[in-house]
């Protein structure tokens, strides 16, 4: 985390501590001389996987559309090694953690989520599903892994069907 932060800024953050956030990632609060702070979340890089790429690509994205979305200040992926993103640091609890407490108002917050919803389809690219990474390293351009909306829509939907029943959202 010191390494990256400091490839970043060129000085080593003061403070480095877990944050607490719940996820697949590592994820710490980094925090300067300056009193400014970051988010950094990172994966070992040892699946392979090199879906940051297209997370970097669709945050520069957002922030032109108005959608709000922390700031990505820096990030890393490579072939080997541990995979990262620094960025603005949310002095909020995420929605999830509302959830869990039972205290997110969703009534209070929906019209303004079906707004960035509106402008997060609005975003319009080829193919479906997840984004190929390697069009976006090879032409910066987001296209979906999946052909058809139908091929995207099918491959999972008996799971889907089932997490939807298992909430209660139909019968």
């Amino acid at each position: 985390v010191k390494r990256a932060a400091f490839a970043w800024r060129g000085d080593v953050p003061t403070s480095v501590r877990p944050s607490g956030s719940d996820g697949n990632h590592y994820a710490f609060v980094i925090r300067f001389d300056d009193d400014s702070t970051y988010f950094f979340r990172a994966d070992d890089g040892l699946s392979g996987d090199d879906y940051m790429l297209a997370e970097d690509h669709v945050l520069r994205i957002l922030a032109s559309t108005g959608v709000p979305a922390p700031r990505l200040w820096a990030s890393g992926v490579s072939d080997s090694g541990m995979h990262y993103q620094i960025l603005d640091c949310v002095d909020a609890p995420n929605l999830n953690v509302h959830l869990k407490n039972g205290t997110l108002q969703f009534d209070d917050i929906a019209e303004q989520l079906g707004r960035y919803l509106r402008s997060l389809h609005a975003i319009k690219c080829d193919g479906f599903g997840f984004f190929n990474t390697q069009t976006i390293k090879r032409d910066g351009v987001l296209v979906g892994l999946k052909p058809n909306y139908s091929s995207y829509f099918n491959q999972r939907l008996d799971e889907h069907l089932g997490y939807l029943r298992s909430h209660d959202l139909i019968t």
